[in-house]
Order: structure tokens, then C-alpha cells, then sequence
């Protein structure tokens, strides 16, 4: 890997990110940037949607492995851009899609209905009815769904419904599983048969041939607790006469997108120094702006933090397919699901688009930011805001941050301090548009024309939050050669 990239913007706390063979083949040519920005606008995301193929490759390679029949479905919302459901048709694995869209999009790629999971939080009646006449399976979530999918059998006596109920409130070591979606585990079997006593109008075209759970965060014991309690739920709706074939765990599955556990490590020591709960050297660089916890709380009547708003942890110990490795490697796993008849479905998509895409912008303009260093004690470097052809939604998911650093490539033309430090702010014309509320260090400083490059963002980062606040367009997304 050319070191070289990461000397010219890091972070005051730096996080060092990892970088697929394609990514440092592109930022070697960055007049082949240049151009595709001066060509598409800025900002533009850049995709190699093949590499998606060795992620599925990895994932069912795990589960084979160990003997185990595994459905991957890629999980459509993680990024919008019709190539990569495209790539997921060609290998042969499902799709999951949040909406009536996505849906047509997974339509027009190809695939079969039998291939369609269909997950929307909020089921609208026509997209229910989408659904059933694409043959789609679709997970419920609630008595309200399953009215509105009964509603819709009985208008049309040719239809059928292949459901798969959601499950929550899964009995784990630390308390219940929390989430608003889904039927509670301990009382589905007999909410199942009170729903389908009340659609007997219908009850002989619904089919419920699987369950269905999806978990926040990485705690891979909790998905074991999961799957374990789903197997006795499948074995008791199969006494109620239903074809109970597959679990479906759905995603969240990790991506390693830092190079060293020591910088996510070093992040926080040195955040927890400038908020205040860790002695801070005088010559300490705040590694956030004025105002910013990065989500971080004290705890009341300590010193030590923790996390209250949602943080991605770019830094994880295992990829997707050793995280899936080492929940099937839970004793006697395998060989339930097995003596079960039961099928592994999961639902990836940051997994799926790991190492898949990045995100460029060019530096509009360099301005000095007084208010970090008012008295102008620091006379080792300039402190500046970097305002960039992009807005904070270009690059960002529901998290209080990507915390990965972006590659500086010092394309433009001027002239150029030595050294600074600062801030990315966007376009928009609101205060608080900044990319980040972390701060770097630039050597040397960035000029109008730069291009930023913020690698790794296929999965949410780039569609998931995106706006056309201003009346601006969206970024063109662009094959890699």
C-alpha cells in the first residue's frame, strides 16, 4: 500500500483506512479524477460493482464449510445504484427491498419473485399488492400488515401470500431483544393462529414457510440466542400444519474499514481527552470541533464515557465471513439447523459492498477559521475551513459519523501553506453543514481544485441520507474501468 496517500490528511486522531487494490489503483492516476469530476460534477461516486462478487464468495464459502444451507439476499437499501442488484442477480442470490422502488428495481434486474424478500418497515397496500402479485415473500411485522395482506387476498381469489413473520423480545443474557419491529417471540405461535382463524376467507392462500429476526450492533452470542429460540418456534408453527423452511437473520454483519485496532483505540482516548474526562496534556489538539461529542455522555458522577448515540465502529476485530464463521461454530449449531431441515437466510448489504466504492469532492475554496484558535496562539500552522463542492448528506448513514479519513490528493493550483489544520465543511447554507465533526491535519494545505476521497462508502454512506436540499442534483454514480 503507497503510504504516501495518508501523509497529506489525517486526522488530529488519525483513522487510518483500509484500501481495496481497485481504490489505490485509482488515487495513483488522479488526473483520471480530475477528469471524471470535471466531467460528472462534484461530488461523484465511484464504484467497482464486480468486487461485490467476492464478498457473496466469502459469505457462502463460510456456511459450506460447515455443512450448512445458506440463502443470501443483498439487502437493496444499502446503496440505490441498480448495478449492484444487477451483480447480486448474476451470482445467484436473492434481494431485499424497503419499498415499493426498490422492488420495481429488483423487478427490472431480473429477478424471480421466489428471489424478492420484501422488508419495508411501513407496508403501504399497494406495495403489498405489488408483492403478491411478484410472487414476493414478505416479512410481517404486525396484525395491521397481516389485515391489509388478507384484505388484499380477498380482492383478488387467484392471489397468494408468502409470508414470513418478524420476530422480537428473543430472551438474551443481558434482557430482552428491543426493537419496534416484529411479533414478540414468546406469544407468535399463538398470535399466528388467531390470525389465521380470522382470514378464514382466505387462510388456504397464505403460506408462512420461514421466521424472521434482524438485530442492531455486532454481538454475535445474541444472533446464537436468536437462531436457537427461532429453531423451537419453527418446530411448534410446523405442529400448527405450517412449512416452516428457513431463519432469516438478517444483517448487520461487520466490515473492517480501518487498518489498525490501535487508531479506533487511540480516537477515543484522545475524544475522552478533549471533552474533558481524561487529564489532557496542555499542547493536546482538540480532535473534534467546539460543541461536538461524537455521541459520546459522561457518566454522571465519573469520569469514564459512553456512547448514547449511534456509532458505526469502523475498527472491527473480523470481516462479515469470519463474524458468520464464528456464530455457526456455536457448539451444536450447525447440526440443529440441520436435523431442523432448516434453511440460513441473511439479509447484507454493508457486507455485500465492502470495498465497492468512493466518494470524491473537490475543495472549492480554503478560508481561515479564527474561531478555533481566537488568540492566535498557535503559530505552527493555519487554521482553516476546507469547503468542498459536496454536503454532509453526500457522505453519511443514521450515525453521528463515518469515521474513516479521507485522502487529500493535491490536484489544484495555487499557492499552498506548508502545513494546517481544520475543518470540511458543505454547500449548504446552514451553519452546521460540516462533513465531519472530527478534525485533521493537512501537509500541506489544500488549495481550490483538491480533490478529497473518501473511501469505502458503497454501503449507506452514499444514498442512504443523500438530499437535493438547494435544488441540487444528486451525485452521478460512475463505473471504475
Amino acid at each position: 500500500m503507497n503510504r504516501s496517500l495518508f501523509k497529506t490528511c489525517q486526522g488530529v486522531a488519525p483513522l487510518r483506512p483500509r484500501l481495496a487494490d481497485w481504490m489505490q489503483e485509482s488515487l495513483a492516476r488522479p488526473a483520471v479524477l480530475v477528469d471524471l469530476v470535471q466531467r460528472h460534477g462534484s461530488p461523484l461516486h465511484l464504484h467497482q460493482p464486480s468486487r461485490m462478487r467476492a464478498n457473496i464468495t466469502s459469505l457462502a464459502d463460510a456456511a459450506n464449510s460447515r455443512d450448512v444451507d445458506l440463502q443470501i439476499y443483498f439487502a437493496h437499501k444499502a446503496n440505490k445504484w441498480l448495478p449492484y442488484a444487477q451483480q447480486a442477480r448474476q451470482a445467484g442470490i436473492g434481494i431485499d427491498v424497503a419499498s415499493a422502488a426498490e422492488l420495481l428495481a429488483a423487478i427490472e434486474s431480473g429477478f424471480a419473485g421466489s428471489d424478492i424478500a420484501v422488508t419495508a418497515a411501513v407496508k403501504s397496500t399497494e406495495l403489498i399488492r405489488q408483492a403478491i402479485d411478484a410472487g414476493a415473500t414478505i416479512v410481517v411485522d404486525n396484525a395491521d400488515q397481516w389485515q391489509r395482506i388478507t384484505e388484499s387476498l380477498i380482492e383478488d381469489p387467484q392471489a397468494t401470500a408468502t409470508l414470513v413473520p418478524r420476530l422480537r423480545g428473543f430472551a438474551l443474557d443481558h434482557g430482552r431483544h428491543r426493537s419496534r419491529f416484529g411479533f414478540a417471540a414468546d406469544s407468535v405461535v399463538s398470535q399466528i393462529d388467531q390470525m389465521m382463524a380470522a382470514s378464514s376467507e382466505c387462510t388456504d392462500r397464505i403460506v408462512i414457510n420461514g421466521l424472521h429476526f434482524h438485530f442492531d450492533g455486532h454481538t454475535a452470542m445474541d444472533r446464537v440466542a436468536a437462531i436457537l429460540q427461532s429453531i423451537v418456534i419453527a418446530k411448534q408453527l410446523r405442529q400448527s400444519g405450517h412449512r416452516i423452511e428457513s431463519i432469516d437473520i438478517g444483517g448487520g454483519f461487520p466490515v473492517q474499514y480501518l487498518q489498525r485496532e490501535e487508531d479506533w483505540i487511540e480516537f477515543h482516548r484522545r475524544m475522552d481527552q478533549s471533552l474533558g474526562c481524561v487529564a489532557a496534556d496542555a499542547c493536546t489538539e482538540p480532535v473534534l470541533m467546539d460543541g461536538q461529542s461524537y455521541g459520546r455522555t459522561r457518566v454522571s458522577d465519573s469520569n469514564s464515557m459512553v456512547q448514547t448515540q449511534r456509532n458505526y465502529p469502523t475498527w472491527q476485530p473480523q470481516g462479515a465471513a469470519e463474524y458468520l464463521g464464528r456464530i455457526l461454530d456455536t457448539p451444536g449449531l450447525c447440526a440443529r439447523l440441520r436435523q431442523a431441515g432448516l434453511t440460513l437466510r441473511c439479509q447484507p448489504g454493508r457486507a455485500l459492498l465492502a470495498d465497492c466504492g468512493m466518494t470524491i469532492a473537490r475543495v472549492d475554496s480554503v478560508v481561515d477559521d479564527h474561531s478555533s484558535d481566537p488568540a492566535g496562539r498557535n503559530e505552527r500552522r493555519r487554521n482553516v475551513i476546507v469547503n468542498l463542492e459536496m454536503n454532509r448528506t453526500n457522505c453519511s448513514t443514521t450515525s453521528v459519523d463515518f469515521a474513516v479519513d479521507p485522502i487529500l490528493l493535491t490536484v489544484g493550483r495555487g499557492e499552498r501553506s506548508e502545513r494546517s489544520q481544520g475543518v470540511l465543511a458543505g454547500c449548504y447554507c446552514a451553519e452546521d453543514d460540516y462533513i465531519t465533526p472530527r478534525r485533521f491535519c493537512f501537509t500541506p494545505s489544500p488549495v481550490p481544485g483538491d480533490l478529497f476521497v473518501f473511501p469505502n462508502t458503497a454501503a449507506y454512506q452514499m444514498h442512504f441520507q443523500e438530499s437535493g436540499a438547494h435544488q441540487m442534483p444528486l451525485p452521478r454514480n460512475i463505473a471504475s474501468d
